[in-house]
Formats: C-alpha cells, structure tokens, sequence
C-alpha cells in the first residue's frame, strides 16, 4: 500500500508537470509561428483557478496502475487540460471551464467506487465471442473491398502530409464506404489487434496494422495512421509495470521535448526548424490547442449567444424525429461550417471534440450529457477489464478515447465506432485459458474488483 501511495504521489506530480509544460508551451513555443489564431492574452488569477482544478482532477484518478486509470488520464491530459490552458492564456470563460472541471471530479469519483460485479446485465457468453471475433474479419475484409472499389490501388502521395488535405477534396466515398472505413479503422482494427496482441501472435497484428497503413494511404485521413502508434503505444503502456505513470512521464516528455526543439530550430536553424515546426504543429497545436480552442467558439456561439441547438439530429434517431415533424436547424449547413464561418474563414469547417460537440446539440446542459457518457463509457472500461485484463481493456480503448479530441462522447448514443466499443467492452469475454496469465488475468482482476479495493493491490 505504501507503494501504491508513493506511486500515486508521483502521478499527480508528473500531471502537475505535464499541466505547467502545456501552459509554457502555448504562453512561448506557439506564439513563435501561431501568434495570430493564438494569441496570448494571460490571466494569473485563472491560472492559479485553473492549477486548482487540474491539482483535484489528478488526485481522483485511482490509486492504482489499471486500464480505466489510464483512459482517465488520457481524457485529463487530451481533452480537459487543454481547455484549462486556453481558459488561463486568453482569459476565456469561466463558468464553462469550472462546469467541465467539476463534471470531471464527479465523473472520476463515482466510476471510481462502481463495482463492476454488482452490475450483472445480460451473460458474456465465449461463443458469442468467437463470433465477434469472425464476424469482425468479415467485416473488416468487407471495408477493405467496399474502399478499394472506390479508390483503386493506393498510391503514395498521402505520404507526403502536405497533400493530405488535396488528396481528401479529390475524392468523394459512398455513404456505405464511409460508415465501413470509420467501423474499420476505430473499431474493428483496434478490437483484432487488442484480441491478438493478447493472443500473443504478432504476425497477425503486424498484418492488421499493415491493413490500417493501407487505409491511411488510399484516403489521407492523418488519424488513421497515428492511430498505428496510438495502438502500439497502448499495448507498451499497458504490459509495463506502472504504465500509468509511464505514459505521464512520455507526455511530459513529449511535450517538453518537441516545444524547445520548436525554439532552438526555429531561431538556430530555419530550415531544419520547418519540419520541426510542422511536427510540432500536428502533435501539440492540432491536437491539444486547437480541439479545446474550438471549444469556446462552440459555447459562445451555442450557449452565450443562445443559437439553435441540434439536438438529436446527428444520430440514428434523426429520421424518427423528422416523420415527427422536427427540423433540423442544420439541415442546410452543418453546425461545423457554420461556426468556421462565423469565428475563422469562410469555407472551413471547425470540429471538435468532447465537451464541445455536445454543446451543439444540447447548449450547457451538453457538459453534464458529455460527463454521463463518458462515465458510462469508464464503467465499461472497468468492466471489461475485471473479465479480459488490462492489456485487452487498454488496446481496446486507447485509440477510441485519443479520439475524443476531434468526436464527442454523444457518439454513445449513436450507431458509431464508440458505440460498438462499449458494446464489446461489455459483452466480450475470454476463455481463461486465452489469457496469458502473466499479465493482468482474468481471474486476478475479477477477484480484486469483487474484494471491493479497486486494483490498489496490482
């Protein structure tokens, strides 16, 4: 115990580090090339408000080294404190940062104290796993031909990440081709790979990233391909000892590292400094700033300014609501558009992601729907975890809630990759003798979770 006390300890100083790195990094590294869509406008008094509430946040993630613990901080580091930052270093608004911040304590402590074994819906029957499994290949086979149909042989451009955005104004997909490769590569993929990483036979895996490679290449979508490291990454993280520790010491790492290459390139050697710059760009501006920048837009443009909300238009029961005689008030120009019209240039579409998506569609009340899904979806995670182990529960997961920065945590209630993640978190189940029982068993996490201790003992 006093080693998972200390371990904890240290958790919540490596978060403390990543939230001050995050913070340095936007005040002095973005303002080097981003200056004018970031500009810097400091407030001390929201910082320190702001330290606070990231200070609560790290101390609620569980004392422990278990898959949930590690999608939780994923969330915290992607998702929440990147709205801290952009709250203290251009004085935005507080009421919607306090909102998030207390939706996340109250989140992070009831999923905390749920026991997955006195939440018994339903059985988790092997045969209906085996079929998940089968039915996955098909699928997946399935996407493959469905986009190779429409794009033919894939070529190399989409190498070069200069083109990606060319390449995807060139080319339109059928609905049934679109809704595949979304299935394909944040659900089907990520759950083979999980399976068989866990199987131990890393050929397949090696094949199944290969198939992720292939897609990247035919449509440029740059997620896909990140999605690659975020898969390995996931697996890494999770069969080490401490992983959630560890992946607070490579964000920490990453961050500081790639922010004074960004400085010392830029100003000691400009043409080296340019693709640095870009590397910096894709991984901490485009994926941090950006997401939780687009968020104020989205509550000024749907809560302070009180325009229409989109309600449940959006997801499977849209048509439901349109024989019933509601309009979508987006119908014409998705909401995205609209606010890249409106708050950045004519033309461009501003996406983003948890906490801000469901603004569009329920105003403030969206914060507390966005915090409901989520714990649903930290349950599920709990769950599937005290049947298939970590291992199994993190592959599966981590590349779902990385994208949690660009997609919004409505998608649970909607026919989306999250969607199906959840149902296999609950419903897949491993035979025991599957399982490599040096890592994280199906036995051992059950009967710590039935003890009542949450994983403090692993």
């Amino acid at each position: 115990m006093a080693e998972s006390s200390t371990n904890s300890n240290k958790l919540v100083i490596w978060g403390m580090i990543y939230w001050f790195a995050l913070s340095l990094s936007f005040a002095g590294t973005l303002q080097i090339s981003f200056s004018a869509t970031f500009p810097l406008d400091f407030n001390i008094f929201k910082f320190g408000l702001a330290t606070i509430a990231v200070w609560f946040m790290l101390m609620q993630v569980p004392r422990d080294d278990s898959a949930f613990s590690i999608n939780l901080l994923i969330i915290l580091y992607l998702v929440v404190f990147p709205i801290g930052v952009i709250y203290s270093c251009q004085d935005r608004e507080t009421f919607y940062f306090l909102s998030v911040a207390i939706c996340m304590v109250l989140v992070e402590s009831l999923v905390k104290k749920l026991e997955p074994a006195k939440f018994v819906f339903g059985s988790r029957d092997h045969n209906l796993s085996n079929t998940f499994i089968l039915g996955f290949f098909v699928l997946l086979m399935l996407s493959v031909f469905a986009v190779y149909r429409e794009r033919g042989v894939p070529g190399l451009d989409s190498l070069n990440f200069m083109n990606t955005y060319k390449i995807r104004s060139s080319y339109t997909l059928s609905s049934l081709a679109s809704v595949l490769f979304n299935m394909a590569t944040k659900a089907i993929v990520p759950f083979l790979i999980a399976v068989f990483f866990l199987k131990k036979k890393y050929k397949i895996v090696f094949v199944l990233l290969g198939v992720q490679f292939i897609f990247f290449l035919w449509l440029a979508n740059k997620t896909t391909v990140f999605s690659i490291g975020v898969l390995v990454i996931g697996y890494i993280v999770a069969k080490v000892k401490n992983g959630s520790l560890k992946f607070s010491k490579i964000m920490c790492a990453g961050v500081i590292s790639i922010s004074v290459l960004e400085n010392l390139m830029t100003r000691f050697s400009p043409r080296l400094g340019r693709y640095v710059e870009l590397a910096y760009s894709i991984t901490v501006r485009r994926t941090l700033y950006l997401p939780g920048y687009l968020k104020y837009s989205y509550y000024d443009y749907f809560v302070i300014n009180n325009n229409p909300h989109n309600g449940l238009f959006g997801t499977f029961v849209a048509p439901i609501l349109t024989r019933m005689g509601f309009s979508d008030p987006y119908q014409q120009m998705p909401y995205t558009k609209v606010i890249g019209n409106e708050y950045y240039l004519e033309g461009s579409s501003a996406n983003t992601g948890m906490f801000g998506t469901e603004l569009a569609h329920f105003g403030y009340f969206g914060i507390f729907v966005a915090a409901v899904l989520i714990a649903l979806f930290l349950f599920c995670v709990k769950k599937c975890e005290s049947t298939n182990g970590k291992i199994f529960t993190c592959c599966l997961t981590i590349y779902t809630v990385f994208s949690l920065t660009d997609a919004g945590a409505i998608q649970m209630i909607d026919f989306s990759p999250m969607f199906l993640i959840a149902l296999i978190l609950y419903f897949f189940n491993f035979k025991k003798e599957d399982y490599d029982e040096d890592s994280h068993s199906c036995r051992s996490q059950t009967a710590v979770y039935q003890s009542g201790g949450g994983l403090e003992g692993n």
